[in-house]
């Protein structure tokens, strides 16, 4: 037995109402006789009647209480529930694509809960439905209500992301369900089809709405004429759409541009005299299906110049392999004592080493004795012996380096402490070594004189300095490209005191300082900027979020979930109106308390 309207239970509130009348009211009455002896003549038959009298009033007191059960059991409406019942599982997609509006205004997503909705109050009681929300992570809105009241509830908090939606996930969620229940119905709400679904009901909200979509930007050229290139996608139907360009929030360009229906479309910016910029972005004007993909940004790496120190009496392959670095201005001299060993990102010591290494700055040394803690040398081995890589490096330094048939002639045993990692060994023994001071500055140490090898004269060089430089110089993001749903990782830079991330919703949040990194998984279109600060200014790196491009085409392949029906017992072909009978019962009662009323009176 189910009830119609729960809500009609509330009317129970009145026994406790009932008892407390009971318990306050007057228990004797006012009554004028003209003579007591007539009442001293009936003492006796008043105490003989007392025992019915009492009766009486328990009697009526039970019969209201009855009455006020039947007419709250009423008000809910039992009712026997007809055929085999059912538990309904239901997927709703909230990926971004689910937030295209059609020619009403109504995104996919609205029109998926307003469909689940009626489904719900249309369903006959004695069901349950379950609801799933898959987004990145599926999870459930809402678990076995026979309520749509509830259902209606729990829809309207939920939220369409700009991610994409794990479907594999909330099909396995589905699965668990299928499994706990005894007879399951699962309906996909979704914009993607599917080459086959297997016990899965999918219901697509896919009308074909227009959206043009930036997908890509990209920069080239120098600072007399830069080229801005980017990519768009005319969804459904052939298009012209203004495309405009700024530059750190400046326009700087724009025009029309002709999309063929579901190609990709290159458009091209040309900027003259363009020195440097933080923030280029590319958008559209359009009143198309989604807004939240009409605008990409290309974010410059941190453009800080890079100060490095090189002190060496020849330094023609480090200074020319230094100076083909972005952003990095190289400082040479020939002796330490020349050198200004402060204010440096990074230190580099050619066969030439100071009594006190900096230490507002990571060091590189070649060919020195003078080493650090933690490293030293266990003598010299002299003759042409091969340099490789060792097998056990972990380290972006050696990141892409194969050398091949490289050599060194001579070199210095370094034996290291746990805080050092080798990354280059000969004859198995280590002759590269690094490791990070408690400052966050690194020091790389070279046991060999870079002269004495035809390391330099390989192609692999300009790449071990430029992994050399990028690690020991470490920015605070590497990639400035993400789409929605992905970690970014944010480094903490040398001496820095404070880090927070900064929204492009104007939110800011503090970043840890404890690690040497910070992982945040974004999940907001847009624009954000990282900002660490230092006892003396501070530096900054911005970096953009995307939706995933993937979001827009068709999903292919097959959804299944497994449906074991459960042997259940068997329920009416009909559903009963039991409170019709309940009815019944308080007109009866009805009838005999006013008896009861009538003979006390009467």
């Amino acid at each position: 037995m189910i009830f119609e309207n729960p809500a009609g239970l509330w009317f129970l509130l009145g026994i406790p109402v009932l008892i407390i009348i009971y318990l306050i009211r007057s228990q004797h009455e006012d009554r004028s006789v003209s003579s007591t002896y007539i009442w001293k003549l009936s003492t006796r038959f008043a105490k003989k009647r007392l025992p019915i009298q009492r009766l009486r009033k328990i009697l009526l007191f039970v019969l209201q209480l009855l009455m006020i059960t039947a007419l709250a059991l009423v008000a809910a409406k039992p009712a026997v529930v007809k055929g085999q019942t059912y538990d309904y599982i239901v997927i709703l997609d909230a990926s971004a694509s689910m937030a295209q509006k059609n020619d009403d205004g109504t995104t996919r997503f609205e029109r998926a809960v307003k469909e689940i909705e009626e489904l719900t109050a249309g369903i006959s009681q004695g069901h349950t439905v379950t609801v799933i929300l898959a987004g990145e992570s599926p999870s459930y809105l809402i678990n076995k209500s026979s309520s749509a009241n509830e259902v209606k509830v729990a829809l309207n908090k939920a939220v369409c992301t700009q991610g994409s939606s794990n479907t594999a996930e909330a099909i396995s969620l589905a699965q668990e369900m299928c499994d706990r229940t005894q007879k399951a119905k699962v309906l996909f709400y979704t914009d993607k089809t599917f080459e086959k679904a297997g016990n899965i009901s999918v219901i697509n909200l896919d009308e074909n709405e227009w959206n043009v979509s930036l997908q890509g930007l990209k920069h080239s050229g120098k600072k007399a004429e830069s080229v801005f290139t980017g990519t768009l996608i005319s969804y459904n139907k052939d298009a012209e759409v203004t495309v405009g360009l700024r530059i750190d929030g400046k326009n700087a360009d724009a025009g029309i541009v002709k999309c063929i229906a579901d190609t990709e479309t290159q458009i091209e910016f040309r900027v003259k005299d363009l020195a440097s910029f933080d923030v280029a972005e590319i958008y559209i004007e359009s009143k198309d299906g989604l807004a939240s993909d009409n605008s990409f940004a290309l974010c410059k790496r941190n453009n800080k110049k890079h100060k490095i120190l090189l002190v060496s009496e020849s330094p023609l392959y480090l200074e020319s392999a230094l100076g083909s670095i972005e952003n990095c201005q190289v400082d040479v001299v020939g002796a330490v004592e020349e050198a200004a060993n402060v204010g440096y990102d990074l230190y580099v010591y050619d066969g030439i080493a100071p009594e006190d290494y900096p230490t507002d700055g990571s060091v590189i040394l070649f060919g020195t004795d003078n080493l650090p803690p933690g490293i030293r040398s266990d003598g010299d081995v002299e003759g042409e012996t091969k340099l490789t890589v060792s097998p056990k490096a972990e380290s972006p330094v050696v990141e892409g380096i194969v050398l091949e048939s490289t050599v060194v002639n001579g070199f210095g045993r370094l034996v290291v402490n746990d805080l050092w990692q080798v990354l280059m060994v000969c004859r198995y023994t280590p002759v590269v070594a690094t490791t990070q001071r408690a400052g966050g500055t690194k020091f790389t140490v070279f046991s060999f004189d870079l002269h004495n090898s035809n390391l330099p004269l390989k192609k692999e060089f300009l790449m071990l300095v430029n992994n050399l430089v990028e690690w020991s110089i470490p920015s605070m993001i590497d990639i400035t490209d993400y789409s929605v749903g992905q970690t970014v990782t944010i480094a903490k830079l040398p001496d820095s005191l404070e880090m927070y991330l900064e929204y492009p919703d104007g939110n800011i949040r503090n970043l840890g300082m404890s690690e040497e990194s910070c992982n945040v998984t974004v999940n907001e279109v847009g624009v954000y900027t990282a900002v660490t600060k230092f006892s003396e200014g501070g530096d900054y790196a911005d970096f953009f979020v995307h939706i995933n491009a993937e979001e827009f085409t068709e999903v292919g392949g097959s959804i299944n979930v497994s449906i074991t029906e459960k042997e259940t017992e068997t329920k009416e072909d009909a559903e009963l109106g039991v409170w019709f009978w309940f009815a019944i019962v308080i007109l009866l009662m009805l009838l005999v308390e006013w008896g009861v009323y009538y003979y006390e009176q009467y």
